[in-house]
């Protein structure tokens, strides 16, 4: 090969490189301008977040205490009246509560207004002793309250004369005897059941007791309501029970039998026990 044509290849082999140079350069300053381009502001900013905690559920009230029965009672009506001049003409020994024919008295069932706030809407409403609730069974089946001792009375007769079961039947059996009567008013005025008016026998009685008993519901507590709204609510669902055993009513030896058996023990003695709760309950 010439020379000159040496030279020649030379120099386009020297142009190549630095065409080849000069285009590397292009691409990593077009590469450096690009990334500037991409590059941006980063920063955290203020979170938000949100907690909460279950509602306070409070159930430390109690019922307010009632005297439905008394130790002695005076000859006018009404029961026992405190600093009354009427004598008494019936007395139960030391402070045992009693009833006999021609007693009489009455009770306010409520809960106390003494109570601890809730942070939800809620109700009361009474609820009686599970051991006075009637059974599906007639023949086991128990009247409420009244007890021989610490037995439930039976519906059906017993061969035996014990506590109320003094109504001598057919067979020489017993049938309770059971002489109390019953008025039962919510609030102010509102008649749930009028027994001294209905004329219905004793079992019927004491069972429209407890059924007027545990129809009653309150009005609705909520947070906010002040302890004025409070006391008027349970005023308002408040109960007056009146009850009497009237003197005559031509039962004469039933009511003495009953006076007699008290002088017993154990099941032999006729009693009335009644045990009244209230059950609280959120309102959605």
């Amino acid at each position: 090969m010439s020379n000159e044509k040496k030279t020649m290849t030379q120099r386009k082999s020297n142009k190549s490189v630095k065409t080849a140079v000069l285009l590397f350069g292009a691409v990593l300053l077009t590469t450096s301008l690009l990334g500037g381009t991409l590059a941006k502001y980063t920063g955290t900013i203020g979170e938000a977040s949100d907690s909460a905690r279950v509602a306070k559920w409070n159930v430390n009230e109690k019922m307010e205490p009632f005297d439905l029965f008394a130790n002695s009672y005076v000859s006018k009506a009404g029961g026992n009246i405190p600093g009354t001049n009427e004598p008494v003409t019936v007395k139960g020994e030391g402070t045992t509560k009693v009833i006999a024919p021609g007693t009489q008295g009455e009770a306010i069932i409520k809960v106390d207004d003494t109570i601890t706030a809730s942070e939800v809407a809620y109700k009361y409403n009474f609820i009686i002793d599970a051991e006075d609730m009637d059974g599906t069974n007639p023949v086991t089946d128990v009247i409420p309250f009244y007890r021989n001792g610490n037995e439930k009375i039976p519906t059906t007769p017993t061969t035996a004369i014990k506590g109320w079961n003094v109504d001598k039947k057919a067979s020489n059996s017993f049938d309770a005897w059971l002489p109390l009567e019953f008025k039962v008013t919510q609030g102010a005025s509102t008649i749930l059941y009028d027994g001294f008016t209905k004329g219905d026998d004793g079992a019927a009685q004491v069972k429209e007791l407890r059924k007027a008993l545990t129809s009653v519901e309150s009005g609705v507590i909520y947070p906010q309501s002040t302890s004025a709204d409070i006391s008027n609510i349970l005023k308002n669902s408040s109960v007056k029970i009146e009850w009497r055993w009237q003197f005559d009513r031509n039962k004469d030896d039933q009511d003495t039998q009953l006076g007699l058996n008290a002088n017993g023990t154990g099941n032999e003695v006729p009693n009335f026990v009644i045990k009244i709760a209230a059950a609280k309950t959120q309102v959605d």
